[in-house]
């Protein structure tokens, strides 16, 4: 889990605006859910139940090292320092550098604003712990900070700039599916380009077929007519023969409607 938030902490934790809205976060918070329980087929999450456990691995971890912070601003003897996991050391890291905002039933802004530079510090080691100390005293001497690289430097990331990494991932996701709608586009061109081809060769073998029946038709007038004459070429041969032949007229009646 701690390592697909991380991988969207660009739009999960950015302020609000027209690019990075509550349905896109919902989007990637359903993305993380699904691939938690595509490899977890024991117990299948809801992502509220994600969202609630991811707050509470960042609270208990705040809470740790602004205690450690706390105990080392003290002077004189006290308890030391809790022992931060490695669970938690790496929470701090994916919130130590991200403006969070935006997240439901989570932490909000003014408050994290408040123990940002707390929740930014690093764990576990001695050397870590006292560089707490040293750190209060850097911000008591502007030449001393300006020597000392700390893990507070992660968290110069402001929100505007998460928003520019946010804006750039979801032009990116916009220019792919505009592309995917210029190929729609385009096969369906084809398909329609191919359909009137396809009329076209229809429409052509209809004026062929009607040709034929023309040629057909004429033909058969031709052959009507040469019946016609050999029909009478022959009463005239019978005539001069003395023979007297009448060809009923039913029958050219049918003659003709054939």
């Amino acid at each position: 889990m701690l390592a697909e938030v991380e991988k969207h902490k660009g739009i999960l934790f950015s302020k609000l605006s027209n690019v990075a809205t509550n349905n896109i976060k919902k989007k990637t918070w359903d993305g993380i859910c699904t691939k938690m329980n595509s490899s977890n087929t024991h117990h299948k999450r809801s992502v509220e139940e994600i969202r609630k456990k991811w707050t509470t691995y960042m609270s208990s971890a705040k809470q740790k090292v602004s205690h450690n912070r706390r105990e080392a601003r003290k002077t004189g003897g006290g308890p030391p320092p809790e022992e931060i996991s490695s669970m938690e050391d790496q929470v701090v890291g994916i919130i130590g550098d991200t403006p969070i905002d935006g997240i439901d039933g989570g932490i909000d802004t003014a408050s994290f604003t408040e123990t940002s530079m707390d929740l930014s510090m690093p764990s576990c080691s001695s050397s870590r712990r006292s560089s707490y100390s040293s750190a209060d005293e850097s911000e008591q001497s502007i030449s001393g900070a300006t020597n000392r690289a700390t893990p507070t430097r992660n968290i110069i990331t402001t929100a505007s700039t998460m928003e520019d990494i946010s804006t750039k991932q979801l032009v990116q996701i916009e220019k792919g599916r505009l592309n995917i709608d210029k190929e729609r586009l385009q096969v369906e061109k084809d398909s329609l380009r191919l359909k009137e081809e396809k009329m076209g060769l229809l429409k052509e073998r209809l004026e062929v077929e009607k040709e034929r029946l023309r040629v057909e038709k004429d033909k058969l007038s031709v052959d009507r007519q040469r019946l016609q004459l050999e029909q009478a070429k022959e009463q005239l041969r019978l005539a001069q023969l003395g023979i007297s032949l009448q060809i009923p007229e039913n029958s050219d009646r049918a003659s003709d409607h054939e």
